[in-house]
């Protein structure tokens, strides 16, 4: 299937593609005269300093292209574009190694008026290294290289290779079959139709083995996880990536994998065993794991085969592949619950299964216990928490399945919670005192019908009452209405000297010295008036 290759190359490629060159490389070339591509450093290469002296302690961001020329001659060798100042090339002749200097055959680096440049005399069909290069204290750049000249310029493309991944052995008798896909360098655009699967002379539909087929990875490392093969794929088989499955940053699209045995497979009629996961059980759901021999197709609810005496119904089946979980959550009463798979329930590489090993257990229904205890949390000093806890999931429970005694006076419940685990919180004490809560038979009820049994908690303490709010519309007391005093006798004083409150007279003067003080002072201020007027006279 042709698939469009997305290349990062910044110049298009042009000119007519020197076929000999190119045969001779085993590589299709890139483009005739010029040959431009794009880029980003990256850490790890040594430092190379001008001339191709390197500095082994010091590390560099770079990046290298292989290529390859199909005529003799003077080449261009430039960075065209750069995010920043500062980059180097250095060309590398017969093979490059990022901790050594031999092979290099030129180097240039950018000024602040220009960028980096090589003039050299390339040889036809020879593989050149174009490193372009930083140093690390400047950080990451992205740049855009050219090579131009008189023949075409070759990308070297990436080889790919097909193996066993680790723990799969060459001889599989049973599926899922792993494979590790390694590029020479990191790729992209590979996908799950880019992959054949032969096997002797036959060459199955690429659509089933598609179908049949994971992969998963990134970069230059995958893995190709094999699920389903058709029967007649009995004894070697290879497996190959073809040529143009992806492209590497520089444009370069890979070389098909060679047709090598990656593997043998002699496939049996799968079988399986059905175990119980807990057993025997009081509570519904009951589970059942049923294992396959191998990876198996066509598996559904339908193959699934369940009985026993204890009625069992509601059934649900989930995994895939080699493994799955059988669900049975009711059932009429307490007995036995069975579950098997039909014997051509699931097929594995075409092959029908013969037979599975069924398994029982015993449903025993019980009532569920309950306990209570004070939460470790009381936010509330005038009240108490309970934590209520039932042995199995009950529904049904509610604020008046609760009693409460105790020296606080506590009265009102309130409860919160579902399944196994419920809060009740105890108010309305009038008192400091103890709480202790108390739960009816029967409160929680349980999937199979049984109800809980009674408990009574252990003691809550209430440490502060709450002020009690008189009753609204309820009027304050009034004081007693004040008996009459005998003719001369005085009211009952208070404090400040007045008269008791409700007193509905004055007071009287009679001889009482403080009326005595204040007519004499009355007195003396008339004459000192009379006094003033008859002066002005």
């Amino acid at each position: 299937m042709r698939r469009t290759l997305h290349r990062t190359a910044a110049a298009v490629l042009t000119a007519v593609v020197a076929i000999g060159g190119a045969l001779a490389l085993g590589v299709a070339p890139a483009s005739a005269a010029t040959f431009g591509y794009s880029g980003s450093l990256s850490d790890g290469v040594t430092t190379l300093g001008p001339g191709c002296a390197t500095f082994p302690e010091s590390s560099a961001f770079s990046d290298v292209q292989q290529f390859a020329v199909t005529a003799a001659g003077e080449y261009d060798l430039s960075i065209t574009q750069a995010s920043r100042i500062g980059l180097e090339l250095h060309l590398f002749q017969g093979a490059f190694d990022p901790q050594s200097a031999s092979g290099c055959i030129a180097a240039a680096s950018s000024s602040q008026t220009a960028l980096a440049s090589i003039d050299a005399t390339l040889a036809a069909d020879t593989q050149y290294f174009l490193v372009t290069s930083g140093q690390s204290s400047q950080g990451q750049a992205s740049f855009t290289n050219a090579i131009s000249g008189p023949g075409d310029i070759v990308p070297v493309a990436p080889t790919v290779a097909v193996t066993l991944a680790e723990g799969q052995p060459f001889n599989a008798a049973r599926l899922p079959i792993r494979l590790a896909v390694t590029f020479s360098e990191p790729v992209t655009g590979f996908g799950l139709d880019d992959v054949r699967v032969l096997g002797g002379a036959t060459r199955p539909d690429p659509a089933y083995v598609e179908a049949g087929m994971r992969l998963t990875g990134s970069g230059a490392a995958y893995e190709l996880t094999i699920l389903d093969l058709p029967s007649a794929y009995l004894g070697n088989h290879s497996v190959t990536v073809v040529a143009g499955a992806a492209v590497t940053a520089r444009g370069a699209a890979n070389l098909a994998s060679p047709e090598t045995i990656t593997f043998g497979f002699s496939p049996t009629s799968p079988t399986a065993q059905v175990r119980a996961i807990t057993a025997p059980v009081v509570e519904l759901p009951a589970t059942f794991e049923i294992v396959w021999s191998t990876w198996v197709q066509g598996f559904d609810l339908s193959d699934v085969q369940v009985s026993g005496t204890a009625g069992p119904s509601d059934v649900t089946l989930s995994g895939e592949g080699d493994t799955f979980l059988v669900t049975v959550r009711a059932a009429e009463q307490p007995g036995t619950i069975t579950v098997g798979a039909a014997n051509d329930g699931a097929t594995s590489a075409g092959l029908t299964s013969l037979f599975v090993i069924p398994a029982t257990l015993e449903y025993q229904p019980t009532a569920p216990g309950v306990t209570m205890t004070p939460s470790a949390e009381q936010p509330d000093p005038a009240a108490v928490v309970f934590d209520v806890v039932f042995s199995q999931s009950v529904t049904g429970v509610e604020a008046n399945d609760f009693s409460v005694s105790g020296t606080a006076g506590a009265t009102t419940v309130a409860v919160t919670g579902s399944g196994t685990t419920y809060v009740a919180t105890v108010t309305g004490a009038t008192q400091v005192g103890t709480v202790v809560l108390a739960i009816a038979e029967g409160a929680g009820t349980t999937t199979s019908g049984f109800g809980s049994l009674a408990a009574t908690s252990t003691v809550g303490a209430v440490t502060a009452v709450p002020v009690v709010e008189p009753t609204p519309g309820t009027p304050a007391p009034s004081a007693p209405a004040p008996s009459a005093s005998a003719p001369g006798a005085s009211a009952p004083a208070v404090a400040g000297g007045q008269a008791a409150a409700g007193a509905a007279s004055l007071p009287r003067t009679g001889f009482e010295s403080t009326w005595m003080l204040l007519a004499a002072a009355m007195l003396l201020l008339g004459a000192g008036v009379g006094a003033r007027r008859l002066a002005r006279r």
